[in-house]
Parts: C-alpha cells; sequence; structure tokens
C-alpha cells in the first residue's frame, strides 16, 4: 500500500515538472568549442561558456537566459552566433573531439512563472 502510494506521488511529481516546459518544436543541433572562433569561451552575454551548461541561440527566438532542454539535459541560452538562426541551437562542448556532428530533436523551453 505504501508502495503504491510513492508511486502515484513520484509520477505526480514526474508530470508537474513536465507541464513546466513547453516544445519549441524541432531544431538543428551543433557543437561549438573553445577556439573555434575569436571569441574564445566568452559569450555575448557575458559569461564564461561552460560545458553541459551554455547553448548558443537566436535569441529572437529563444530569449538569452531561458532553460532549454535538449535530449534531457538543461541548458541555459547565453550566448549568439553569425550561423544561428531560427531553429538552430549551438551546444559548448569541452573541445572538438566532443563535437557530434549535426542532429536534429525537438527541444523544449521552461515556462515563465
Amino acid at each position: 500500500m505504501q508502495e503504491t502510494q510513492n508511486e502515484v506521488q513520484n509520477l505526480q511529481s514526474q508530470v508537474e515538472e513536465l507541464q513546466k516546459w513547453r516544445s519549441l518544436g524541432v531544431f538543428r543541433i551543433t557543437a561549438y568549442w573553445f577556439g573555434e572562433d575569436e571569441y574564445g569561451d566568452l559569450t555575448s552575454t557575458g559569461v564564461k561558456a561552460q560545458v553541459n551548461h551554455t547553448i548558443a541561440v537566436d535569441p529572437e527566438i529563444i530569449p538569452y537566459g531561458s532553460k532549454v532542454m535538449i535530449d534531457g539535459q538543461i541548458y541555459v541560452a547565453e550566448d549568439c552566433g553569425g550561423a544561428i538562426k531560427n531553429n538552430v541551437i549551438d551546444v559548448w562542448v569541452e573541445n572538438q573531439s566532443n563535437s557530434f556532428g549535426v542532429k536534429y530533436t525537438e527541444i523544449y523551453i521552461k515556462r515563465e512563472k
């Protein structure tokens, strides 16, 4: 009985968490890293890019500071770039060997409260 109640509470928590996110559709996802351009690890918002945290976005599509979920990982929109237009996101990775090429996946943005 107690185990079933715990399972129900866990599922309710998961549903509540998922309701905090909304789909923005399918985006083209690429990677970028230190040394790829003249800016190094300094983002356009003035913070240092971090692995598993920083993404470059088109700020007209995804505002700076937004939390974005890509394949279950949560990132923060802190950068932009010349090739980052419309439904394209660049994920900051440690170095070029961590690049994954190009993938297309549905992304989610955290809803404003």
